[in-house]
Formats: structure tokens, sequence, C-alpha cells
């Protein structure tokens, strides 16, 4: 089943938040700025918060409302803020411009209260055209925006069109360290003079922020049944045609009839274009940094998990000259042309970046970070700092 969504918006997750976040620390002052209070002042204080009137006055800056009933208005109540050639979406329930800018100055807050002595790295998954990013960053103290690294991660940059090459272009000119990534597989694979990039932005304080999480618009949340909702899975993610850039190959069984076939060809379909799909017939087969097979498997398909793990690592004992990815590619397509050719079922499999993963993944690496960790997200117009470190 394909569920709508709009690019860049808000998202639904079940992970569990703990509401508020951390309490923001005292920020320090080397001891060469502790002698000079004026000076130790003027280098730690943050500009005042942003508020909807400064915003709406920033030269540039537009309010614009696509047509309704459109790919980019599928409601009627979507609306995007522009900035030269940043951008980011306003809706009245899941991300009004009001609880945005809550967010923003929030995220900021918590960056500015980070000790000085450590640099931070903001991930920002979803990053798409870039504004919140940038309003962000406005809100920082001078010596924060001095440090920070910048990782935007976002299926739409492997694109050769919409692939808001400058949105990244303006947001990079300002930027002492700023990189951009399809994916967080190929953020994690990425290095830099010899140097695990991922690794060496742990040296410091992370911010995985979550500012625009794929969303399921509230009018298409009543189609699926709880009671059907608990034994499938959302589908959340972007095929990309490099395969070694996604963490995720997607098994899905369907019945051998017409029916069937219209299915698999829905859910890929919607993880071509980015939208958020839902079955209950499908096993979620990771990769992850490190090379190891994760299985995420629907009720329903539960038995069959264990016997595709034993066949996924048998053919890569067999095939020890070839990645993670294409000996994981290579099992489920042996898979499927053995079940498609029993005439008694058949099964279809897709390669694609998995948001959830990422974004769990991305966690688990920054919480082996030096510094402070928290994770921040915008979802339904509610902010959520959690602390994890």
């Amino acid at each position: 089943m394909d569920i709508n969504r709009t690019q860049r918006t808000p998202g639904t997750s079940y992970s569990h938040h703990v509401p508020g976040g951390p309490r923001p620390s005292s920020v320090q002052v080397s001891q060469q700025s502790a002698s000079n209070p004026t000076l130790a002042g003027l280098r730690s204080r943050p500009p005042s918060p942003l508020t909807e009137t400064k915003l709406m006055s920033m030269s540039g800056y537009q309010r614009i409302s696509p047509p309704v009933g459109g790919p980019d208005n599928v409601d009627g109540q979507f609306a995007y803020n522009r900035l030269g050639s940043l951008e980011l979406v306003e809706h009245p329930f899941i991300a009004s411009r009001s609880t945005r800018i809550d967010f923003i100055n929030k995220v900021a807050a918590a960056i500015n209260s980070f000790s000085p002595d450590l640099p931070v790295t903001v991930l920002s998954v979803g990053a798409g055209h870039l504004l919140t990013e940038q309003l962000i960053n406005n809100q920082l103290s001078s010596g924060k925006k001095q440090s920070i690294k910048w990782r935007c991660i976002d299926p739409m940059y492997s694109a050769t069109t919409n692939n808001a090459r400058k949105s990244r272009r303006e947001f990079g000119t300002s930027k002492t360290d700023f990189n951009a990534f399809s994916t967080s597989t190929a953020y994690l694979s990425k290095r830099r003079a010899g140097v695990s990039l991922a690794e060496d932005d742990r040296a410091g304080h992370v911010v995985v922020l979550l500012a625009d999480p794929p969303s399921v618009l509230p009018s298409q949340r009543g189609r699926i049944p709880k009671n059907i909702l608990r034994q499938g899975t959302l589908i959340k993610g972007k095929s990309l045609p490099d395969i070694e850039k996604c963490n995720t190959v997607l098994l899905c069984f369907h019945g051998n009839s017409q029916e069937g076939n219209i299915q698999s060809q829905g859910i890929k379909n919607s993880l071509a274009s980015g939208n958020i799909a839902f079955t209950t017939t499908a096993i979620k087969c990771h990769v992850t940094s490190a090379g190891d097979y994760i299985f995420d498997a629907c009720p329903s398909v539960q038995d069959k998990a264990g016997v595709l793990k034993e066949l996924v690592q048998r053919h890569a004992r067999k095939n020890p000259g070839k990645t993670p990815m294409e000996n994981l590619v290579g099992a489920m397509d042996g898979i499927v042309d053995t079940i498609n050719s029993s005439g008694q079922q058949t099964a279809m499999r897709a390669v694609y970046s998995d948001y959830d993963r990422s974004v769990q993944e991305l966690v688990e690496q920054s919480a082996r970070s030096a510094g402070a960790v928290v994770v921040a997200k915008f979802e339904d117009s509610q902010t959520t700092l959690t602390r994890i470190k």
C-alpha cells in the first residue's frame, strides 16, 4: 500500500523519546577569555531567539503555496518558506511555522550550551533544501559557527534533477566544514586524508538532527486499521542506482496473482519516489557499516527470516571477494527466482536506503563520541531533544 507523502515533511516514528531533553550546561570560557569578561561575553553570546517576524523580515524571504491537490500540496495545507535557494515546508498540523521556529531555537540553544573545548558535528538526516539548518546556524554564537561541522544527508542529492544543488551551494558558502551525502551509508564510508570522516566527527559533540522525517499525512493515517498496522511494517526510504550507498534489501512475498504483481509494483514505485509504503508480508535485510546483516520480518513471514539469513551467509562464504551488499543482492536474486519459478507464490526484492535504519545506525555510532550527543527531532509540530550521552 502506498501512502502519499510530500517531500521533507515531519514523519511518523515509533521510537521512544524523553520529553524536554537535556538542561543546557553552562558555557565554559577559556582562561585567556576569562581574564576579559567583556570579550568572553561577546564571544559566547548567541543572537536573540528567532521569531516569525524576524524570519519574514529577512531579505529575500518568500512564502509560497503550491496548487491544491498537486504532488507538492496533496491536502491543500502545505506552504513553502523560501530564503534565496533555501527552503522549508510548512503544514498546520505536522510542521507549523511557529513550532518549527521553536524547534530551531531549542536546537541552537542546546548547541550553544556545549562546552567550547570540543567541536560540534550536526548530522542532519533528510536535510533537503537546508533552510532549517541555516536558521539553526544563524542562532549560534560566533565561536560555535566557526567550529561546527555540517553533515547533511538526503537521497535527493543523488538525483540528476531536483537535487537541491543550488541550496547546497548557497548553504555551503558560509560554512567552514560542510559535506552533503545522499545516504547515511555514503557518510559512514567516507574517508578524508585516509581517515574515516565519521570517526573524526566523533572526536567532539554530535547532534543527530531529524528536522523532516518521512511523514504520513493526517488525512491518510486512518487508512490502515491499528490491528493491521501491528502486523506489518512501514517502508520509509528511497531506492538509489548505486547499491553500495544503500543499506537495505526489501524482500516481499505475494500470492501468485495479478493483485500480487500490482502490490509489488506499488512498493517499487513508492521507493523510487520516496513515498511511504506499507506491507504485512516483507522482510527487511539491512547491511550495517561493519558489513553485518540484520533481518527484520513481519510476523506473517517471521519463519522465513532464519532460513533467509542462512542462505545469505552461505552465499557470502562462497563469494568472499564481493561486498556485503553485493552478496545480499546476489542471494536475494537467487531466492526470488526460485520462488517465482515455483508457480505457487511471487516474490519481489528492492534495494534502497532505509530511513529508520539510517537513523538508528547514526545514533549508535554517535553514542561513541567524545562529547555530548543529542538527538533532536521535529515531528507533528512537536520538538523532542534527547540527550543520549
